[in-house]
């Protein structure tokens, strides 16, 4: 083999290396969204805010795992005319969370909640009726 032959040669391997790292990349990412499409379930969440809804102005829910405080959903909502009744499905891991609920009212006033939620199958909705925190003791 001639030196010019070699360094051909030479030349292949690190694309056919290069190839094989996308195609190992390939496998995994498909392996990790398969693993997560069956260690996980679509969770309906239904958030009531009741007949004085129209008093929120933002609407902040987050949903930490309980075993390692871990953030798994964050969602933020912004209102000029907030409806009586919120629905969302989330993707979680089964288990059990705790939901965070901080909403701002029209007045400016902020207030919180939390709630513990368990993820066990997505056939029915969790319902967390946050109604009284617009209409608590200090609410309009």
């Amino acid at each position: 083999m001639r030196y010019h032959e070699a360094r051909i040669e030479e030349g292949r391997r690190p694309l056919r290396s290069l190839a094989a790292r996308f195609g190992l990349i390939a496998i995994v990412g498909v392996v990790w969204f398969g693993w997560q499409q069956m260690t996980t379930v679509k969770v309906p969440l239904h958030y009531v805010l009741g007949a004085r809804a129209a008093n929120v102005k933002e609407l902040e829910i987050v949903v930490l795992r309980v075993k390692d405080g871990a953030v798994a959903k964050d969602d933020f909502y912004r209102y000029s005319l907030a409806p009586s009744d919120v629905y969302k499905t989330v993707r979680l891991a089964r288990g059990d969370y705790d939901l965070t609920a901080r909403m701002r009212l029209a007045t400016g006033e902020e207030r919180r909640t939390t709630a513990r939620i368990t993820a066990v199958s997505g056939e029915h909705p969790i319902e967390i009726d946050l109604s009284a925190l617009v209409t608590g003791p200090s609410g309009s």
